[in-house]
């Protein structure tokens, strides 16, 4: 099947309907053929993100974001949404964004 079949299936399978009208699901994969092809930042940064979920673009005053990615995609994308006015919370003081720290920082 193709990524986009399989991450709706995890992600209805995992979230069910409770959350599925809360969260939207765009895939975006880097190493297979896709209509979506590349890396996050682009279509965040662009603009595509938003318009193909017929969303707004994204804005610290409504909106929450969570990060979980490799340090080098961190390293990208921190300055990407602090330049769109979101702060970095963490679990003592909220913000616009915060990073899951799955990844060993180096």
């Amino acid at each position: 099947n193709t990524p986009t079949e399989r991450g709706f299936d995890f992600f209805h399978g995992f979230l069910g309907d409770m959350l599925a009208t809360q969260m939207r699901y765009d895939p975006t994969v880097t190493r297979e053929e896709f209509q979506t092809q590349g890396r996050i930042p682009d279509p965040i940064a662009g603009g595509r993100l938003f318009a193909d979920l017929g969303l707004p673009v994204i804005d610290p005053a409504h909106d929450r974001v969570m990060i979980c990615a490799s340090p080098r995609l961190l390293r990208e994308l921190r300055p990407m949404f602090e330049g769109r006015g979101f702060e970095e919370g963490n679990t003592s003081t909220p913000g616009g964004y915060v990073i899951k720290r799955a990844f060993v920082e180096q």
